[in-house]
């Protein structure tokens, strides 16, 4: 299996606790290291150096994983235990599809740090969703068309659509992945890198008399908003809030497993066709 599916939800529940996250992320290392997502180990001291932690750490790990439902052990009947990582995503619900090859160290950091990408890239994906098809519940061609996307649009949003909907702060990420701003802007920076999102910055003017100033200077306003002075320019800026727009999406449904009505779907079409 080159590559790994992880569930979207499941990456939101295990960033809010840190003992789900540290049982999240050993069953996730288990998945990038072997490629049928188990481990054979007859002692304890060998599977704990096969997995580059030491016994005390590796066993807080593993009861961690069993206790939240990531990862489980079985005995064969000849003894040799094995240490089987359960699926992290469910069928037919978004999850975020990675390969082994993505990230090269696995620590607990760099696994959490993929976890916090997994949740941005996803939000990046649904802010993107909800202003296009806001723009074609008011651009749309057609009637039909438009009041499609009204619906669709109604069933996306508890509250009627605001500019503010289009952006993405690093306040609302830091509560997203419960992480520090440093983290966040780590993980913008990585998937501008990669090529994944397109980061557009936003910037309004504001009424400031900045002819004599001579140094870039910047301040925060009483409401926390943050004002951008330029030398060069001589003009004031309000920083917003920025866009992203996504260029390479990861975040897709698994249409593995058994859907009850796809199943019932093709019985009927194949008992009306013998």
């Amino acid at each position: 299996m080159h590559q790994i599916r992880i569930g979207i939800k499941q990456a939101k529940i295990a960033l809010g606790d840190k003992n789900r996250l540290v049982g999240f992320c050993f069953a996730l290392k288990i998945k990038f290291l072997f490629r049928a997502s188990d481990l054979h180990f007859r002692s304890t001291n060998q599977a704990a150096k096969v997995m580059g932690y030491n016994k005390k750490d590796f066993k807080q790990y593993l009861d961690l994983s069993v206790k939240f439902g990531y990862c489980r052990i079985e005995t064969n009947k000849f003894g040799v235990k094995r240490i089987i990582a359960n699926r992290l995503y469910d069928s037919f619900q978004y999850s975020y599809k990675t390969r082994r090859c993505e990230i090269t160290k696995l620590t607990l950091p760099q696994l959490r740090s993929l976890l916090c990408d997994v949740v941005v890239s996803n939000k990046i994906n649904v802010i993107e969703d909800v202003s296009n098809t806001h723009c074609r519940a008011v651009n749309g061609n057609t009637i039909k068309s438009v009041r499609s996307a009204k619906k669709t649009e109604a069933r996306m949003l508890e509250r009627p659509f605001n500019e503010k909907y289009t952006s993405y702060s690093y306040t609302s990420m830091m509560k997203d992945t419960c992480s520090t701003r440093y983290q966040v802007g780590k993980t913008i920076k990585k998937l501008v890198k990669s090529g994944a999102v397109k980061k557009i910055v936003q910037c309004t003017e504001v009424g400031i008399d900045a002819c004599a100033c001579t140094n870039n200077w910047h301040y925060y306003d009483a409401f926390g908003n943050l004002i951008i002075i330029s030398a060069k320019y001589r003009k004031g800026q309000l920083r917003c809030a920025n866009k992203y727009k996504v260029l390479k999406s990861q975040v897709s449904k698994s249409k593995s497993g058994t859907n009850p009505k796809i199943i019932e779907r093709k019985m009927k079409w194949v008992k009306n066709r013998t």
